[in-house]
């Protein structure tokens, strides 16, 4: 859908028709909460480590992105050209790991449901409001929707983004694919974890009307594919 917004010259952040069903599905995974997932940090850290060893260099954070009001990165790493601080030096409480909507690129990955990999995010006019450009300096962005496997539902993404501008490829693509997917095992593990210390108190978890079967696993298409 288009979402360019005539009267500011920009393009408007995209709808999210999934927002309730996700509200309503997080208490059953154990991630409503705004609170910092160490397995989902570590998947995190390891994929800074797999891109940077894609693009030649070590310039890349990486989010595990739950969406909900705001964006929330339940898990995250951020090098020093990133936020000016090392790791180490960056609790997780901080702000950076919190975003709204109309920051960065992952809401416009979700809204698509499939790999979103920009090379270089001043290609395109739309995104030149983007003030996640300026705040992390952002030149490239490589993101792939988390779809729930037994709702499809979609949560949020796992992305990364880098201070240079990169050529993903097909590489990147299926890179982010492959995290995206260890992603959904953790939180798979996350759940079965939460259930068992909460389940007398929760009903099932809620499955959309639509939905009879539990959903498989989604072919993601992205831009690369289409060049």
């Amino acid at each position: 859908m288009p979402t360019f917004n005539p009267t500011s010259g920009l393009h408007d952040t995209p709808a999210d028709p999934e927002l309730a069903q996700r509200k309503a599905l997080l208490p059953h995974l154990g991630l409503a909460e705004d609170r910092p997932v160490q397995q989902l940090d570590d998947l995190a850290r390891r994929l800074a480590g797999a891109t940077s060893e894609l693009v030649g260099h070590q310039e890349l954070g990486t989010m595990v992105n739950i969406i909900k009001d705001d964006q929330y990165f339940v898990g995250l790493y951020l090098p020093t050209a990133t936020t000016g601080a090392s790791h180490a030096s960056t609790p997780p409480t901080t702000s950076l790991r919190t975003m709204p909507h109309s920051e960065g690129w992952c809401v416009h990955t979700l809204q698509r449901r499939s790999s979103l990999p920009l090379d270089n995010v001043l290609d395109m006019p739309r995104w030149s409001g983007n003030t996640a450009i300026s705040k992390l300096r952002v030149k490239s962005y490589l993101g792939t929707p988390l779809i729930h496997r037994p709702t499809g539902i979609s949560l949020g993404t796992v992305c990364a983004i880098s201070t240079v501008e990169n050529t993903w490829g097909r590489a990147g693509v299926d890179l982010i694919k492959d995290f995206g997917e260890q992603a959904l095992d953790l939180i798979d593990i996350i759940t079965a974890n939460h259930q068992q210390q909460t389940q007398p108190h929760l009903p099932p978890i809620p499955v959309p009307a639509s939905s009879s079967t539990p959903a498989t696993r989604t072919h993601h298409t992205s831009e690369t594919n289409r060049r």
